[in-house]
């Protein structure tokens, strides 16, 4: 059964634990950065001792039995010839000759010191001196160096000391001794000296007789000369250079690879224009502190910090000193953040910061107190800050994902000097998560047609007749009911999809007219808006002939709106498509005139039909100034042969006061709200009946 308790992740584990210690927790690279395992390495650097020393050890003892070998196989060969010669005379003797009778009657009898030995390890005859023949090593002895003396030995060759690269004192006086006679320039000088016995070395020599009664045990004596001794050494350098090469040749590149690794990694982490840290290194310290269980027992905040028009400061006073300016923000961050939290830029002007906090109150006066900091370092430059809290209230959320809420708050500040923080809300990422989802559906729902036209009439108040429409859209969505356009037009206007919005209502509304019309009833003129990014093509104008002219229906029957706020975009593009538009015949309003961008020049250069009033324009119109201003402006467009209609009218004495001042139209609850275009068309119908009714009761004699 598999041990679960020893799964390989284990040394994955105590690796990432060395690695944070070692290198103080910049563990967090980029995939395809090569980080150096400090376990595996540690491994093999003693790996790599442990087999150098039993090489340096086997190498140290081949050199030993090569220098000795020589002669030891010299006298093996002289005792055998002694031991045969003893085995020759115990077989010439008759009976049983005594061992010592043996030995004398053998010439050249050798001069080293010899032992006769029964099988069982009795001494049968010595030559007289005394030697204890266990005491000697066999096969061949190694030898050590000690106080100058090379004796024997039963360990390995070593130096006096404590390690395998030392060298003994008495070691430096023979090496010397060897140079000096060397610089002599002596050669039969240095040869004598050289073959000068240093010390001897005592070995045992072991025969047996063939009867397997008897063996012969010889010590002799091998002279070991300062050749010996200084070849002995070299041997020994030899073994520490075999030894201590490859470990400082591993330490060299583990240390090169340690310290590459650490400069990748704060390559990694750093911000070229602040000098200091990034924003990988903020989210990677921020992640650890929020995912930490400390973190649950504090409160934390995530601020956006954005110097404003920042990209105006450098367009003025230069890029380098903006990015002086930021780098001041950077270090004034320094004194004005505690332990635990962290901070960085994350682009252009803008600055991450993780703060502890306990209050809101504290928490706002500390960014003030900063503000006010770095306002310090530029004090005749014009400089200010909105700031976007996020207060940090779950755990496993990424700090990324904090930042893009602060972000949004940041983005909500509405730049009055009282408004520049905002705090993050629910309905902040609410509107933000309606957007995406709008975006994601939006091209399927105009494929489905998912989009319906509602028309909302619009009515004379001096007849209280339905004189007219407009084209407004609705979303029948399957998954969110009928959505209303305020919830999705703002949105396609700023990704652009209004575009395809304004193709569509303009197909939807030339495919309505040419039914009506084909149905026999007397259609009136219903306008549609043109938002002012389409008025951005060369060719809108030859595009919307040809969508209607695909149906046949006659142009002054559609009314195309556009905002006073397109005038300000591209102003030739503007007058060139709107008067090809009205040479085609097409009549042309401007919507919501009054809401901001009013102008009288706009009115003087643009060839309009119809002026929109919005509700705000004569809203409080009932007291003097204000009848005065809505009068005036319907006079005005009177004189330039427009058309007024005011819209979002939800009152009868707003009616009232629109009739007495000569409005030509009205458009808003009073009368009716939007509705669909089936709905719109019965109520057509109903209007040109109840206008046959009247005109026949007219005719008739006698009826007022």
């Amino acid at each position: 059964m598999e041990d679960k308790g020893r799964s390989p992740r284990k040394w994955e584990k105590i690796n990432d634990k060395i690695q944070n210690k070692w290198l103080k927790n910049k563990k967090t690279v980029i995939h395809h950065m090569r980080r150096p395992h400090i376990v595996s390495s540690i491994l093999a650097f003693l790996l790599l001792i442990a087999v150098t020393a039993l090489l340096f050890l086997g190498f140290r003892a081949l050199f030993v039995t090569v220098a000795i070998a020589g002669e030891t196989a010299e006298l093996s060969e002289r005792t055998g010839v002694y031991a045969q010669s003893l085995e020759d005379a115990a077989e010439a003797a008759k009976g049983t000759p005594d061992i010592e009778d043996i030995v004398d009657q053998v010439a050249g009898k050798p001069g080293e010191p010899f032992v006769i030995v029964s099988a069982d390890g009795k001494t049968l005859y010595s030559s007289g001196e005394e030697f204890d023949y266990l005491s000697y090593s066999q096969p061949l002895p190694f030898v050590t160096v000690k106080n100058g003396r090379i004796e024997h030995s039963d360990t390995v060759v070593m130096t006096e000391g404590t390690g395998f690269m030392s060298l003994s004192s008495s070691s430096e006086r023979l090496v010397m001794q060897m140079m000096d006679k060397y610089s002599a320039g002596d050669d039969e000088a240095l040869n004598e000296w050289m073959e000068q016995t240093r010390t001897e070395v005592g070995i045992t020599v072991l025969k047996t007789f063939d009867d397997d009664k008897y063996s012969l045990i010889v010590l002799y004596d091998i002279p070991i000369t300062n050749r010996d001794a200084l070849f002995l050494l070299l041997m020994q350098a030899f073994g520490a250079a075999i030894f201590i090469l490859p470990v400082v040749f591993y330490l060299i590149v583990a240390i090169r690879e340690i310290t590459s690794w650490k400069r990748m990694v704060r390559m990694y982490y750093f911000d070229p224009v602040t000098m200091g840290k990034n924003w990988t290194s903020f989210v990677d310290r921020s992640g650890a502190v929020l995912s930490s269980r400390k973190a649950v027992s504090a409160k934390y905040a995530m601020v956006c910090l954005h110097l404003d028009k920042y990209r105006n400061y450098c367009i003025c006073y230069g890029t380098d000193e903006g990015e002086w300016l930021l780098g001041k923000m950077y270090i004034q961050m320094f004194s004005h953040t505690k332990k635990k939290e962290f901070f960085a830029r994350n682009n252009g002007g803008e600055f991450g910061m993780l703060l502890r906090y306990t209050d809101r109150d504290s928490l706002l006066q500390r960014l003030e107190d900063y503000k006010e900091a770095v306002k310090a370092f530029v004090p005749e430059r014009n400089i200010d800050f909105s700031i976007g809290i996020c207060e940090i209230n779950e755990r496993g959320v990424s700090p990324d994902e904090w930042y893009y809420r602060a972000g949004m708050a940041q983005a909500a500040v509405d730049g009055t000097e009282t408004g520049r923080t905002r705090w993050f809300d629910q309905k902040m990422l609410d509107d933000r998560l309606w957007e995406r989802h709008v975006e994601e559906l939006q091209q399927k729902a105009l494929d489905n047609e998912e989009f319906v036209v509602y028309v909302q009439p619009k009515y004379s108040p001096a007849t209280d007749k339905m004189t007219g429409g407009e084209a407004l859209i609705r979303w029948n969505s399957p998954e969110d009911g009928l959505v209303p356009p305020g919830r999705f037009i703002p949105i396609f206007e700023r990704n652009n999809f209004i575009i395809n919005i304004d193709n569509f209502m303009l197909e939807q509304l030339a495919k309505l007219q040419a039914k009506w019309i084909s149905e026999g009833r007397n259609p009136v003129t219903i306008s549609v808006n043109l938002s002012r990014v389409h008025f951005a093509d060369p060719d809108l104008a030859e595009e919307i002939v040809a969508t209607v002219d695909k149906y046949g229906v006659p142009h002054n029957l559609i009314e195309l709106e556009i905002t006073e706020s397109a005038f300000f975009d591209d102003r030739e593009m503007l007058l060139g498509t709107i008067g090809k538009l009205k040479d085609s015949g097409f009549e042309l309003s401007m919507d919501d005139f009054g809401t901001g961008y009013s102008s009288m020049n706009s009115l003087k250069e643009l060839p309009l039909d119809v002026l929109k009033l919005d509700a705000s324009f004569f809203r409080g119109a009932d007291n003097g100034r204000g009848e005065v201003v809505v009068s005036d402006a319907i006079s005005l467009a009177k004189h330039l042969s427009m058309q007024v209609v005011a819209e979002g009218v939800e009152d009868k004495e707003t009616v009232d006061f629109l009739a007495r001042v000569n409005c030509d139209m009205i458009q808003g609850y009073y009368y009716a709200k939007p509705m669909p275009a089936d709905e719109f068309a019965a109520r057509l119908v109903k209007a040109e009946s109840e206008g046959a009714s009247e005109s026949a009761g007219a005719a008739e004699p006698g009826i007022n």
